[in-house]
């Protein structure tokens, strides 16, 4: 992503200057937190593990999540479960929405959490 900014500089004293670039610097970084939050999508999913049960969780970059788990430095309940297999995904806009859909995954019982599953593969 490239942002272009056009901005006059007009001559002034050293310390409005200053004051003048800590407030475009502050710009700066304000557009591209709110680029970067507002670009980032977050996926809610859920691992099965070795030794069958499932592991629901939260992230904005599956791949290098799940790589997390494989290497035992993801979640502590994965650690010494693997190999993972990725058996559900959901894709959400922002992380209150994840949350809530991961809390309310965590909630449900292994049956459900099966059925949930295979409603979506079928699909």
């Amino acid at each position: 992503m490239r942002i272009v900014i056009n901005y006059t500089i007009k001559p002034v004293s050293v310390s409005a200057a200053s004051a003048l670039a800590a407030n475009f610097l502050l710009l700066l970084f304000e557009i591209a937190r709110s680029t970067t939050q507002n670009n980032m999508h977050w996926t809610v999913y859920i691992l099965r593990c070795a030794d069958g049960s499932l592991y629901t969780g939260i992230t904005t970059d599956l791949t290098r999540r799940i790589k997390a788990h494989d290497a035992g430095k993801g979640a502590r309940y994965t650690q010494g479960r693997g190999p993972f297999q990725l058996v559900h995904q959901e894709f959400y806009e922002n992380r209150a929405e994840a949350t809530k859909r991961e809390l309310s995954i965590k909630s449900l019982s292994r049956s459900q959490k099966l059925e949930l599953i295979s409603a979506y593969s079928a699909s």
